[in-house]
């Protein structure tokens, strides 16, 4: 199997999905149900705006290195969710300041059809991330030379570091995927990765272990 960047999108379609279902259940006449929607709005815009960020500074620098303008497409919408996500967030600050409480009804239900759009195109983002941007990425760079990338990143990171990304990104993966990022830890890091092997839950060791005897 070749070299895979975005595995990090389970985690990601978690998020975006766990948004739309707490949109769907709002009471946007109770200004608390709303607040606590606005401030699962903020996290929400933050981890996609770093995300995005990420890949067009480091995973897209690789395209960019070899004259290709794929990712151009990818990066342009990244700006237009920016713009998505500003919108949703003017509106949800608007129901929050309408007084009627059947338009507060009318505008959370706009809210919420807003978002799922907005879900959907970003389903649609991610799977062309992955569908087209990796393809390309895998035919123009050894497998090696893509493994370089995450593991500057990893030189960077402390063991706790380590650990709490593994912890984000464990309860939406599967064996392989979590045998792919403890591996590469100890690869990039063994010395860091000893301590972060330490602290991993035991269930989640089995899994890795198990995974890695199937797939010898």
């Amino acid at each position: 199997m070749r070299y895979r960047f975005y595995r990090v999108h389970k985690y990601v379609c978690f998020e975006l999905s766990e948004f739309e279902r707490a949109a769907a259940k709002t009471d946007f006449l109770d200004i608390n149900s709303c607040e606590a929607l606005k401030e699962k709005l903020i996290g929400l815009t933050h981890l996609l705006k770093h995300h995005g960020e990420y890949e067009d500074a480091y995973i897209h620098d690789l395209l960019r290195q070899k004259n290709c303008d794929i990712q151009f497409s990818i990066e342009k919408e990244h700006k237009e969710h920016e713009k998505a996500l500003d919108s949703l967030a003017q509106e949800l600050e608007h129901i929050i300041s309408v007084q009627h409480n059947a338009n507060k009804v009318h505008l959370g239900n706009e809210f919420y059809l807003s978002y799922r759009l907005f879900y959907s195109e970003m389903l649609k983002h991610l799977y062309e991330e992955e569908k087209i941007l990796l393809p390309k990425l895998q035919a123009l760079y050894s497998d090696e030379e893509l493994a370089k990338l995450q593991t500057k990143t990893y030189q960077k990171m402390t063991p706790d570091d380590m650990l709490g990304m593994l912890n984000v990104l464990f309860p939406h993966a599967n064996p392989e995927d979590m045998h792919f990022f403890t591996s590469e830890m100890k690869t990039a890091e063994p010395e860091k990765f000893k301590i972060v092997w330490e602290k991993l839950l035991e269930s989640d060791k089995k899994l890795i272990e198990q995974h890695s005897c199937r797939a010898d």
